[in-house]
């Protein structure tokens, strides 16, 4: 309950209870005993102090705020999770008394009292400022590209802040081109979208709030992009013979004929073939009745196609035989219908 310090007359209590203390004195051969009783009672709260009383914090952030219990033995007591919490503006500063007591979470920019009130009463009040977080660099993505004269392609403005959060700035930022003859930057939606225009190097820029990132744009000759095999679709009868075309588009859309350049290819050998000599190239020729896909090939890269559908050849005219014929009176005439087909084939079809 109570001992002795190196005071003379001086005792520490360690806890409630009740103690005798006794003083004992020699003198000429006698002893002396003196006696007292030493009642401890049990410490008691005098106030809470709120660690810290001020804090800052970053909209989206949080902070745990700690409440102390002092009592009248000098001894403190940590009851974060003993007390109610309260914020004045829960729409700017919202704090948690059950799952995490005192932490505090920033909802919107502003100011709040945070209040913690203990079960006796007891209460003590600390202050919130809820700011924005403070944009610290941007980056732009991609940050190394290549690109073919002609082509488009959206770059993406990161913002990192000071909280450590990131947000997609890509609509918010002056997006800018270092060299507009060589690539330049739309308008409109989607932002950040760069179209090349010729071949050259550029930089393309993102600024917001004096904040600015790079991405590196080289941009190369314009390159193939799709082979297209002209016409699309044909019908055709037995015999018959088509030449189609093979036309090449870049990407700053210049086109040039390449037919015989490619590889030309039936799907169906038997219904239409194709030839690919220079002087055949992309002709095909109607075999027998069906179908077949007709493919062009350019450098293993680009495949164009089209559709070929072979029918039975059709009469073209039709003779009769003789011609100018001439018969008695009353005598019988005999005549023949010759069909010709497409095909250069004849049937009788008197």
């Amino acid at each position: 309950v109570a001992a002795p310090t190196q005071v003379p007359g001086n005792f520490l209590t360690l806890e409630d209870g009740q103690a005798t203390l006794s003083a004992t004195l020699d003198y000429q051969g006698q002893t002396y005993v003196g006696e007292s009783i030493l009642v401890v009672l049990p410490k008691q709260p005098t106030y809470l102090e709120m660690a810290p009383t001020y804090q800052q914090i970053i909209q989206g952030g949080a902070f745990r705020f700690q409440a102390i219990r002092h009592y009248s033995n000098n001894s403190t007591e940590d009851v974060s999770d003993q007390v109610s919490w309260i914020s004045s503006d829960p729409l700017v500063a919202e704090v948690s008394s059950a799952f995490e007591p005192g932490l505090v979470r920033g909802v919107s920019v502003g100011s709040a009292v945070i209040t913690a009130v203990d079960k006796g009463g007891l209460s003590v009040q600390g202050n919130v400022n809820i700011v924005a977080p403070a944009l610290q660099s941007i980056t732009v993505y991609p940050a190394d590209s290549d690109l073919s004269v002609g082509l488009n392609q959206r770059f993406t403005a990161i913002g990192l802040y000071d909280d450590e959060s990131q947000l997609d700035l890509s609509d918010q930022v002056l997006w800018q081109s270092s060299n507009q003859t060589v690539a330049e930057v739309l308008g409109g939606e989607p932002q950040g979208q760069v179209v090349t225009l010729s071949v050259g190097a550029a930089q393309i820029t993102a600024r917001l709030q004096g904040i600015s990132g790079s991405a590196n744009l080289a941009v190369t000759p314009a390159a193939p992009l799709r082979l297209t095999v002209a016409p699309a679709a044909s019908t055709l009868q037995t015999g018959e013979t088509k030449a189609l075309i093979a036309v090449l588009t870049f990407t700053d859309n210049s086109a040039i004929a390449v037919t015989e350049q490619v590889t030309w290819l039936s799907t169906n050998a038997a219904v239409v073939s194709v030839g690919n000599s220079p002087v055949s190239a992309g002709q095909v020729l109607a075999l027998s009745e069906g179908s077949s896909e007709i493919q062009a090939h350019y450098q293993g890269q680009l495949t164009g196609q089209a559709m070929v559908e072979v029918v039975a050849p059709r009469p073209t005219s039709i003779a009769v035989t003789p011609p100018t014929p001439s018969v008695g009176l009353g005598a019988m005439g005999y005549f023949t219908a010759t069909a010709i087909f497409s095909d250069g084939r004849e049937t009788d079809v008197t």
